[in-house]
This record gives structure tokens, C-alpha cells and sequence, in this order.
């Protein structure tokens, strides 16, 4: 009876720690690819960040009202304004399905909560 319980604990122990390779790979993607737009931090204050208006990441309360398919979507196909013009370029034919999961990883460490 020990042995599976240890063995299912095993298995649900290692299951967390792509979460956090994911996220750590995701800072990388982040720093080569987002950070000019996005800010080293995530909060936006950049100078293209400025000119598009860009979210702030690193406030609660945008990170409440975005899902990770949402920032999946806006990294894979990029975003346009309600006018179509495009304010984020896309990353899908540049980054694997992957490093784009990573990325959303990522952006979730970047809210203090």
C-alpha cells in the first residue's frame, strides 16, 4: 500500500517542475523577444510601450482579467487595435508551441500576488 501512494506523490512532485522550467525558459523568451515593448519587468513603461498603451503586467488586477489562452492568442497571432491596426507583432512562426506556453508562464510571475 506505501509503494503506490510514494510512487503517485513521486509522479505529482515531478509533475510541478516543468512549471517552473517553463517559467524560467519564459524569462528568457522574454528578454530576447518582449522586454523592448513589454519592459524588463512587464509593467510597460517603455517607449513602445507608451505609444501602443500597453498593459501593465506587474498590476493584479490585469492579470485578473486576462487568461493564459488570452496571452497565449495575443504571443501566437500578435494583437491588433479596435481600428486593426497592429500594435503587437506575431510569434507563432517564430516560436514553438512550447516556448510560447513558457512565455505565458512567464507573464504570470510578473504581478506581485
Amino acid at each position: 500500500m506505501k509503494t503506490p501512494f510514494i510512487c503517485l506523490v513521486s509522479l505529482m512532485a515531478l509533475a510541478s517542475v516543468p512549471l517552473v522550467a517553463n517559467a524560467n525558459s519564459g524569462e528568457e523568451l522574454w528578454m530576447k523577444n518582449c522586454k523592448k515593448c513589454h519592459g524588463e519587468d512587464g509593467d510597460g513603461d517603455t517607449v513602445m510601450g507608451k505609444k501602443f498603451s500597453i498593459r501593465d503586467y506587474t498590476d493584479p488586477a490585469v492579470q485578473e482579467s486576462i487568461t493564459d489562452e488570452d496571452i497565449v492568442a495575443a504571443v501566437t497571432d500578435g494583437l491588433k487595435n479596435e481600428k486593426g491596426k497592429k500594435v503587437m507583432l506575431a510569434f507563432g512562426s517564430k516560436l514553438t508551441e512550447e516556448e510560447i506556453s513558457s512565455v505565458a508562464a512567464y507573464v504570470r510571475t510578473l504581478s506581485p500576488e
